[in-house]
């Protein structure tokens, strides 16, 4: 549904993110953290932390603006924002997203796949699965480079040749 409200062109997360829309970042990571996905719940959290610095340096960049224009009422408003920036509460939301994330983490480290709440044998089950789909997608991603390294070498005018491809992409040899 937030899809109506942000561009229909590319990715909604991307626009959102541009956006610099931090209560969705956080209710995405938190909701990820729920569902024990740890590497997405801390990309959204520290997400987060990226908007507050951005923010921070656009403070920093206005000061020199008010020096120059005299408004020394927005410099002291500004001075104050800058004290309380990193107090604000979606950036302390999201430092305890984080922190929840990585203390859990250090007390059971056999969760850091999101599948420690399963019985022993079903997890063991499924770590190996996990296993082989990655080999198999790593194979699948080596075969695609090297089918490509193959067609470029034979499309490329390596066949002994002088062809030579102009701006246009049209072939014409050396000889006349």
């Amino acid at each position: 549904t937030i899809a109506m409200f942000t561009k229909h062109e590319g990715d909604t997360q991307k626009t959102l993110f541009d956006l610099q829309c931090t209560w969705n970042e956080l209710e995405v990571g938190e909701s990820y953290a729920r569902t024990k996905q740890w590497g997405a719940a801390l990309k959204k959290f520290y997400a987060v932390k990226t908007h507050f610095d951005c923010f921070y340096d656009d403070l920093f960049d206005f000061h020199g603006y008010c020096v120059r224009k005299t408004t020394l009422r927005a410099y002291v408003d500004v001075l104050q924002v800058q004290d309380e920036a990193y107090t604000h509460k979606n950036f302390q939301r999201a430092t305890r997203g984080v922190l929840g994330i990585f203390l859990h983490l250090l007390d059971c480290p056999e969760d850091i796949d999101g599948l420690g709440h399963l019985p022993v044998a079903e997890r063991k089950k499924r770590r190996e699965k996990l296993k082989k789909l990655k080999k198999k997608e790593e194979a699948k991603e080596k075969a695609e480079q090297e089918d490509a390294k193959w067609s470029n070498n034979n499309n490329g005018g390596s066949n002994g040749d002088s062809a030579v491809k102009d701006e246009k992409g049209s072939n014409w040899s050396d000889d006349p």
